[in-house]
């Protein structure tokens, strides 16, 4: 169980940066870490423009583009050690 466990983060993580070199960009320019990581908190004025900012842009999208690849890259790590050749002891 813990080697399934350990695949899969290792799988999610891959997906993750794949998902950001293949959904990181917006008009051939690559979205910054901090732009993806930054939920925004709190609320104001200021939060509001952000939120309004990042929806026009297309942020959330990227966001979630990029996570569905991580969990589809940890899904796919698992499957394969599950399913791929064992190993004798």
């Amino acid at each position: 169980m813990k080697r399934i466990i350990t695949i899969a983060i290792i799988g999610g993580i891959a997906g993750i940066v794949a998902g950001y070199f293949i959904f990181g960009s917006i008009a051939g320019q690559r979205v910054s870490l901090e732009a993806l990581l930054s939920f925004g908190s709190g609320s104001g004025f200021g939060n509001a423009l952000r939120r309004a900012a990042n929806d026009v842009v297309g942020i959330s999208a990227i966001r979630r583009n990029i996570l569905l690849t991580g969990a589809a890259g940890a899904g796919a790590a698992v499957v394969a050690s599950i399913l791929g050749p064992r190993r004798r002891r």
